[in-house]
């Protein structure tokens, strides 16, 4: 339940985790007001970070798309799912572990940066899979991360939304595309993104924060 706030949040907290899709932007061009609301929130000395479940845009690339729409940030101002994810797998598994990603490019960045390799056929050697985001997701992808799921491989997905905002309606998200793996292997996947807790204490690192 929402609850009114008798001083500025920037007063009560370190930092504010900003959603991205739908909230600051739908799509390429911004929600109305919001990239204003984010300049008086930064002039009243909040740190702020951007923080989204698309797992298939880099960091770089979401803070360039910002920029663009007159919110000025920087890669390191992003979280995304996609290194929520990847850290998860990385704190289960040593450097170099093969990891199959079901997903676009920036979920295989965020898995190569955490030190482990990321693979597009599944094999002996994989030891997890990673499912993000891609609006170019294969049914060759989704039989790889299936055939590794129901050999073992610790099924990890970047967030469970079934639905994401577009500039040209609702469309099916990473969600819908986690089903069919989870369908048909039987396994639910632990999952990174919001709501769960592994992305808002990503961005709570990357802000310094403590008071959640």
């Amino acid at each position: 339940m929402l609850q009114a706030a008798d001083r500025p949040l920037n007063e009560l907290h370190d930092a504010m985790l900003l959603d991205l899709d739908g909230v600051v932007y739908i799509g390429p061009a911004a929600v109305p007001a919001a990239p204003e609301a984010v300049g008086k929130a930064r002039a009243a000395g909040a740190r702020v970070a951007f923080v989204t479940n698309n797992a298939g845009r880099t960091p770089a690339r979401i803070a360039e798309h910002l920029t663009q729409l007159g919110v000025p940030a920087a890669p390191e101002d992003v979280v995304t799912s996609a290194e929520a994810a990847a850290r998860l797998v990385a704190s289960r598994f040593p450097e170099g572990s093969d990891v199959l990603v079901v997903g676009d490019t920036g979920l295989r960045q965020a898995v190569r940066r955490m030190g482990l390799r990321p693979v597009t056929v599944t094999s002996d050697s994989v030891v997890a899979v990673v499912q993000g985001y891609s609006r170019s997701m294969t049914r060759d992808l989704l039989d790889q991360g299936t055939l590794a799921v129901s050999r073992g491989a610790f099924y990890v997905a970047s967030n469970s939304d079934a639905t994401a905002p577009t500039e040209w309606g609702v469309t099916p998200a990473n969600g819908s595309f986690v089903r069919v793996i989870a369908h048909a292997t039987g396994v639910e996947p632990v999952v990174a993104g919001k709501p769960m807790r592994p992305l808002h204490e990503e961005g709570m690192m990357r802000t310094g924060a403590s008071n959640p």
